[in-house]
């Protein structure tokens, strides 16, 4: 069996009620699943309104968003970022569910 790619994992809460939906170790075995490389990886969950801030600031689209990536590097290793909305994930999957 392969080794697993080494992590390096940030994980970063807006809010800090939102630790106990999503432990670490949960995000952490996630993240190694998708990793075909080592990978040093920020994860931050934040509300509608900072999704929407980054949005603006970085994408130049002004609504919120469920992820947003930053990939500054892939070579040797994996660096990036990773912002996703806790709030409006939620309330998108509501949406979509009563249509």
């Amino acid at each position: 069996m392969a080794a697993r790619p080494e992590l390096s994992l940030s994980l970063q809460f807006a809010d800090a009620s939102h630790r106990a939906l999503l432990p670490r170790h949960k995000v952490s075995r996630w993240m190694r699943a998708a990793l075909e490389a080592p990978a040093e990886i920020a994860v931050r969950i934040v509300d509608a309104d900072e999704g929407q801030t980054l949005n603006r600031d970085y994408r130049g689209k002004d609504y919120a968003t469920n992820v947003l990536t930053f990939d500054y590097a892939r070579e040797p290793v994996v660096h990036a970022d990773r912002c996703c909305a806790r709030r409006w994930s939620s309330a998108r999957r509501t949406s979509r569910a009563r249509r």
